[in-house]
C-alpha cells in the first residue's frame, strides 16, 4: 500500500493522513483534520552500499567511495539527506575503525572524529598520509590499527596516535591489503 501525509492548513509538519492500496486513484481526507503520527522519515534515504561498514554509538560509518554516510540512531537503514549525515573527503575513504570516544577516518589524510554523532562530531586532521585498504582493524585493548603510506599506524582514544615503524622502516605501499596482528 501507500501511506500518505498531509500538513494542517499552511502547516509545515507532515501528518499521517491514511493508507490506501496501490492503484487507488482517489482517498478523501475530512476537515477539520486532526492530524496523525508525525511521519519521521522525510528526507530520508537508504544509504549506499560501501567498501567499509563500521558501528558507532548506535550508528552505521559506511564509507562509500569519498563519502561517509552516518545513519540515524537506532535506524541503520536511514540516512538523512538534510542534516549532517554526509561526510565528503577529497578521496577515496581507506580505513574508518571506531574508538570509545571518536573515530578514525582515513583518506588522503588521517582524520580524527570527535563527539557522539554527526550533529556534533569535530573533525581533527592528525596525520597528512593515506593508507591501505582493507588493513584496518580493532585490537583486542580496545585501540585500533592500519597500514598507511609510511608504515603501521596504532590509534587510540582521545586522538592518541602513533606511527611505530617511520623511524626504522622504509616499507613498501600499496593501494590495498590485508593485516592481522
Amino acid at each position: 500500500g501507500i501511506r500518505m501525509y498531509m500538513t494542517t492548513a499552511n502547516g509545515n509538519v507532515f501528518y499521517q493522513c491514511g493508507d490506501v492500496a496501490i492503484g487507488t486513484l482517489s482517498y478523501s481526507v475530512v476537515l477539520p483534520y486532526d492530524g496523525g503520527k508525525v511521519i519521521e522519515t522525510l528526507f530520508m534515504t537508504r544509504p549506499l552500499a560501501g567498501q567499509i561498514i563500521r558501528e558507532h554509538n548506535g550508528r552505521l560509518l559506511i564509507a562509500s567511495g569519498s563519502k561517509m554516510y552516518v545513519t540515524e540512531l537506532y535506524s541503520t537503514d536511514l540516512v538523512s539527506q538534510l542534516s549532517k549525515s554526509v561526510f565528503q573527503f577529497s578521496s577515496d575513504i581507506s580505513v574508518v575503525e571506531p574508538v570509545d570516544d571518536g573515530i578514525w577516518i582515513v583518506a588522503d589524510k588521517t582524520f580524527f572524529f570527535t563527539g557522539s554523532g554527526p550533529e556534533n562530531f569535530q573533525q581533527l586532521t592528525k596525520l597528512d598520509y593515506g593508507a591501505a585498504l582493507g588493513t584496518g582493524q580493532r585490537l583486542a585493548d580496545k585501540t585500533v590499527s592500519w597500514f598507511s603510506t609510511r608504515g603501521l599506524i596504532m590509534a587510540g582514544n582521545s586522538g592518541e596516535i602513533k606511527n611505530v615503524q617511520e623511524d626504522t622502516v622504509a616499507p613498501d605501499y600499496s593501494d590495498k591489503g590485508a593485516m592481522l596482528i
